[in-house]
């Protein structure tokens, strides 16, 4: 539990209060009883009353919070996690919310403060973006809570813990299967090549070439042009 920065205003003018008190008894001012009877007063009610608001604020507050996580996270893209929070109780509830995302995550807009109405709900997105593969584990979802009169401030954990596994970005190795093969040739050094002479497929006739085989040979096209005429084949 800590103090809200209400209490330390209040806190700030005590000191004030105090500090004129002593002044106002060393020159003996005629208010002198008058600002100190003011100072203790000031003094006793406050202390009252952060004692009172220091015990309502210990019991945790009616809330549900849930986080939507994506089970798979891309390494370096930027993703969004989504909070709700449902405020069950009957009166206006103000909290810091905050998440507890692994160190090898860098997050971004958060903490972030939400007042609910009662019986209403609030939704954060906040972004994460995953330095490291691995496994990501997500502790419970941290809410800094207000007192009742704003004096002090608590943390309370929601929700559950969570994981996620983080695997290399194979989004633009998809995408590339989508391009054409100039693309790819750009992109990622891609070549389509033809075997020549293997394959089932015929593709075109040619001059014989050392190395072909017999069966190349199309006698045909042999006794037409008077030289030897092999077929040529390719992958289909």
């Amino acid at each position: 539990m800590r103090p809200s920065s209400f209490l330390i205003f209040l806190l700030s003018l005590l000191v004030l209060l105090g500090l004129l008190s002593t002044v106002a008894r060393l020159a003996e001012w005629q208010l002198a009883l008058t600002i100190s009877i003011v100072f203790w007063s000031y003094l006793s009610g406050i202390s009252v009353i952060m004692i009172i608001d220091g015990f309502a604020s210990r019991s945790p507050p009616k809330l549900k919070v849930s986080r939507k996580l994506d089970p798979y996270l891309a390494l370096d893209v930027r993703q969004s996690v989504d909070i709700k929070i449902t405020n069950q109780s009957s009166h206006l509830q103000t909290a810091w919310v905050t998440d507890s995302p692994p160190h090898h995550l860098k997050l971004e807009e958060l903490p972030v403060k939400v007042s609910i109405s009662a019986d209403e709900f609030a939704e954060i997105r906040y972004w994460i973006t995953p330095l490291q593969r691995g496994l990501a584990e997500f502790g419970r979802i941290c809410c800094r809570i207000s007192s009742p009169w704003k004096l002090w401030q608590k943390k309370f954990y929601f929700g559950k813990t969570e994981q996620a596994k983080i695997y290399p970005n194979y989004k633009p190795l998809f995408q590339s299967s989508f391009l054409n093969s100039e693309n790819l040739i750009n992109d990622w050094g891609i070549r389509l090549r033809q075997r020549r002479g293997e394959g089932t497929d015929f593709h075109q006739l040619r001059d014989f070439r050392i190395g072909d085989s017999l069966r190349q040979i199309d006698w045909r096209a042999t006794a037409r042009f008077n030289r030897p005429i092999s077929r040529e084949y390719q992958e289909e």
